[in-house]
């Protein structure tokens, strides 16, 4: 599912946000906006395929689950370089600007971060399975939760990816 939410993204931010002649996106916000979503949907395909084929034998488990930890480590890379592309686009002197822009995107790293934490936490400690055994071998298990709300964080990093990106186009280095 997560899968065909980020490519759902990638065409609607290619159909909708890009032409758009009120928001003038820099080239490489492009780049780095594509090499994001197209991170996060490695992460979610091999995610699929380790979930899929992890029963096939216990030597394509162990790969498959190599490639789902390659694509985690994809998109966690991805999240760091864009808030390091995005962090020090503008010169080190405009400390102002950046003190403002701090203030105004960190809530929403904040608030991504909690959403990933909460997802580990119910990852790790099972819940809500731990509290009622049985009742969620099927459907809301803890790692089912942890794929949705990885997915939650994911599309809200993309969506203060956005949001930064057109600060920018407006605003550029001042404020």
């Amino acid at each position: 599912m997560g899968l065909f939410i980020f490519i759902g993204l990638l065409c609607y931010d290619l159909v909708f946000i890009l032409p758009d002649s009120k928001i003038i996106m820099l080239p490489h916000d492009t780049i780095v906006g594509f090499f994001i979503l197209v991170s996060f949907m490695i992460c979610m395909s091999m995610s699929v395929m380790y979930h899929t084929l992890n029963c096939v034998s216990a030597e394509v488990c162990r790969r498959w689950f190599s490639m789902d930890i390659l694509g985690i480590s994809l998109a966690f890379y991805a999240v760091f370089l864009s808030g390091i592309f995005y962090g020090f686009w503008c010169p080190e002197h405009m400390m102002q600007r950046n003190l403002y822009l701090t203030l105004v995107f960190l809530p929403r790293i904040v608030t991504m971060y909690v959403i990933s934490g909460v997802a580990m936490l119910l990852y790790v400690y099972q819940l809500p399975e731990k509290l009622l055994p049985g009742y969620f071998d099927r459907l809301g298990s803890s790692h089912q939760l942890w794929h949705v709300l990885v997915t939650v964080a994911l599309v809200y990093w993309h969506h203060t990816g956005l949001l930064y990106a057109r600060h920018r186009s407006v605003h550029g280095c001042f404020l």
